[in-house]
């Protein structure tokens, strides 16, 4: 397909090129009369009408994903019989594109991305809808740097539409997919909601080890996800705690009833095991790894590899040591590889090779779903996986990590509250996830744990003496509240599903206003007053940003956030609300 920039799509105009794919190219659009950013994808061929009904019937039930952490899809059209879909723009690009091929990442920031793709897989696994490509190119960061999934299920739908259908073009749409990261089964067709799991799985073995479990050719890549086991990762990164490669290797089972039950629970899994180890080095340990992975897309049309541009990465690990307080244990396959590969017959690298030579003319993505790789994938049963407990000594972990550490080792943000002349009350999110609280009255008290978990960093406010509530965004993107008059009261939900953190504002006793922004970018209002809560009402506007609030008199709220076209805008209330006005 030809450069399509300056060209007008359905509403949207075709800013610039952002990246192309095997089938699609995805551009940076503004809408022609909002001015708003959005991201198009146009598919780079013209389907059957059946193929087409097939992809719109996909699209539509994409599109009902309503989730922060999912991009969503806006609209669907057809300029010049070509189908283009229409997704929120992620400004801040991929983490492939923030972390490329090579760069070994800290424990805490895998732990902030796994939690929050987890909780889209999950969120998608529960509608029946499985997302059968993830990898680094397909999470994006929004506004806020909110990750976000993209690509559900669209690269499956697109592959089966051919200009004529073939005999294999199911199997050709369940095979579709990046084989670095594709999970076993989905090389025989089959993919399931563990398959999500599995990828995720390699993507997290990558971010720890600097690169993925297995590299080569497509269909080398292949063949070791169906009958090799996954590289020792404390060989390469010996400082590695075992309950965190434990958790890995199970997610990386070949059979997808060996691994955990949902994505979430690997998510708590590996969370669980990071904290249980002593999360913390004695100093910033740089890895340098050179790029020499071969991400391979069985979409190619290829035997050969894709091989990236070399990168040699400096980036500083965090990485999770390996302490006393763990019970050393080590892991081996309960059957050797070689007997493995017996059950079923072995296939031998000459048969491979005959096997491109003689299907090469239909391409790499017509070979995976043929019998070649059917057969391999009938020596996966064999090939026995682990599934251990994770059994950290909690006793010793808590002993070996302060206070001041789990404050300390972590990036989030605090937030602070006066209720009267010489006291403060501030909080934050350790790196337990758990809410922590330290008061000044004159002199500093001890940090106190108040629970958790935290998924996102709390807000608070006061409106008295002794009195302080504080917000949070919940792990399933509502908003929770907890409050202090005296004594801790237990974290409520005030319900909604929002895209950003709250703000707060009070202007007198007994009166709180809670702003944030909702999936649909605008901003959303919720009050408290002698009556209790009030129901959500949208205040509109175009949000990029999490929006900010303060109160300088009775019945006076002033509210600020950034717009889509990157201007800051300001709304404010004495008595009735006024309308967005810029200021900058």
């Amino acid at each position: 397909m030809v450069d399509c920039v300056g060209q007008k799509l359905g509403n949207y105009r075709l800013i610039k090129l952002l990246g192309k794919g095997g089938f699609a190219d995805v551009y940076q659009g503004e809408h022609v009369y909002l001015k708003t950013p959005a991201a198009i994808k146009v598919l780079q061929m013209q389907p059957t009408d059946e193929a087409f009904d097939k992809f719109l019937a996909e699209a539509r039930t994409i599109a009902r994903l309503t989730h922060p952490n999912i991009v969503p899809v806006l609209e669907f059209g057809i300029e010049n019989d070509i189908p283009f879909l229409v997704m929120g723009y992620a400004s801040y690009g991929s983490l492939r594109q923030r972390h490329p091929f090579g760069s070994a990442l800290p424990a805490a920031t895998i732990l902030s991305y796994v939690k929050q793709v987890a909780i889209a897989l999950q969120y998608a696994h529960e509608r029946k809808i499985i997302h059968r490509d993830v990898k680094p190119e397909n999470m994006l960061l929004g506004q806020s740097q909110v990750l976000m999934l993209s690509d559900f299920g669209i690269a499956t739908t697109a592959h089966s539409m051919h200009t004529a259908p073939t005999q294999n073009a199911h199997t050709t749409s369940g095979t579709a997919g990046t084989a670095t990261y594709m999970a076993p089964e989905q090389f025989n067709g089959k993919p399931c909601v563990a398959s999500d799991q599995y990828a995720l799985g390699v993507v997290v073995y990558e971010w720890f080890c600097g690169t993925p479990p297995f590299k080569g050719s497509a269909i080398e890549v292949a063949m070791q996800h169906l009958q090799a086991l996954p590289p020792p990762m404390r060989a390469k990164v010996p400082t590695l705690a075992p309950a965190i490669e434990r958790a890995l290797m199970r997610a990386l089972a070949k059979d997808p009833e060996l691994r955990f039950a949902s994505v979430q629970d690997f998510a708590w899994a590996l969370e669980e095991a990071c904290l249980a180890a002593s999360p913390f080095t004695s100093g910033p340990v740089p890895v340098r790894l050179p790029s020499l992975t071969r991400v391979s897309t069985l979409n190619e049309g290829t035997s050969g590899s894709l091989l990236t541009e070399e990168h040699a990465s400096a980036t500083v690990s965090d990485l999770f040591l390996d302490k006393a307080a763990f019970a050393e244990t080590s892991y081996t396959p309960a059957l050797p590889l070689q007997s493995a590969r017996r059950s079923g017959g072995s296939i031998s690298r000459r048969k491979v090779v005959a096997g491109i030579v003689g299907l090469g003319v239909v391409g790499l993505s017509t070979l995976c779903a043929g019998s070649l790789l059917h057969k391999l994938a009938q020596n996966q049963k064999a090939v026995s996986m682990l599934t251990p407990k994770l059994t950290p000594n909690r006793t010793a972990t808590a002993q070996a990590i302060t206070n001041a550490t789990i404050i300390n080792a972590t990036d989030t943000r605090p937030t602070v509250t006066s209720w009267g002349a010489g006291h403060l009350d501030m909080f934050i999110r350790g790196v337990d996830n758990a809410l922590w609280h330290r008061s000044f009255d004159g002199s500093w008290h001890d940090w106190e744990r108040l629970g958790g978990p935290l998924a996102y960093d709390p807000v608070v406010v006061s409106w008295s003496p002794g009195r302080f509530d504080l917000f949070v965004r919940g792990t399933n993107n509502d908003l929770q509240h907890k409050w202090f008059d005296g004594s801790w009261h237990d974290w409520e939900s005030l319900g909604g599903i929002f895209m950003s953190d709250p703000t707060v504002a009070s202007w007198g006793a007994g009166r709180l206003d809670v702003f944030v922004t909702g999936t649909d970018n605008t901003m959303m209002y919720k009050w408290f007053d002698i009556s209790g809560w009030h129901e959500w009402e949208s205040l509109e506007g175009q949000l990029t940003s999490s929006p900010t609030a303060i109160s300088w008199g009775s019945d006076r709220i002033d509210v600020f956030a950034r717009w889509s076209n990157n201007t800051l805008q300001h709304r404010w209330f004495d008595g009735v609300w006024h309308d967005w006005e810029p200021v900058g």
